[in-house]
């Protein structure tokens, strides 16, 4: 099996999926799943992709998407600033993922981001992003392409100069630093 999609159903709990050798590919979109265990993926070796937009997901346990190869959607699940930090937990252990889309969700300040070296792509459109520390630099030195479109930032961090940065539709007044793209 190449591709797996488990989508638009009532599933409210996932088990500890089997070994599946060619899985590369995993949907579980529209789903009431509101945890997330660190062994549900992990005999997945080689799952590129796993989506789980528009689900419910409060919680997300530590080393979660280690075992993710490329790409992991987490739009729409409704992330609350103050859940950020547990969810965060999830992402310890994902080094290869190289694109991570968290759009639509209520996060409102990023203090912060686990080590994700081969992190490229990061979405974080329309969420209430007011905030990013500029740590995220050490944590994420791959990163080349980030989307903060229609967020609310009153500060915004620096990020290496080859960065393609998105910030359409902003809804407040943003303050660049002198060296915000050093």
């Amino acid at each position: 099996i190449y591709l797996l999609d488990l989508s638009e159903n009532s599933m409210s709990n996932l088990v500890e999926f089997p070994k599946m050798d060619s899985l590369e590919r995993l949907f579980i979109e529209k789903s009431q799943i509101k945890y997330l265990s660190g062994n549900y993926f992990r005999n997945l070796e080689k799952l590129g992709d796993l989506d789980l937009s528009l689900s419910s997901i409060e919680m997300i346990e530590q080393f979660s998407f280690q075992s993710i190869k490329s790409k992991l959607n987490v739009t729409l699940n409704g992330i609350r600033a103050a859940d950020w930090g547990r969810i965060l937990q999830g992402f310890n252990g994902a080094t290869a993922i190289t694109g991570l889309t968290l759009d639509y969700n209520n996060i409102k300040e990023v203090p912060e981001f686990p080590s994700m070296p081969n992190l490229a792509y990061l979405s974080l459109r329309y969420n209430r992003i007011n905030n990013i520390s500029d740590r995220i630099k050490a944590t994420l030195v791959s990163l080349n392409r980030i989307d903060l479109s229609g967020n609310y930032f009153t500060r915004f961090p620096s990020f290496p100069k080859y960065s393609h940065i998105i910030l359409d539709q902003q809804e407040s007044k943003l303050t660049i630093g002198d060296y915000a793209f050093d």
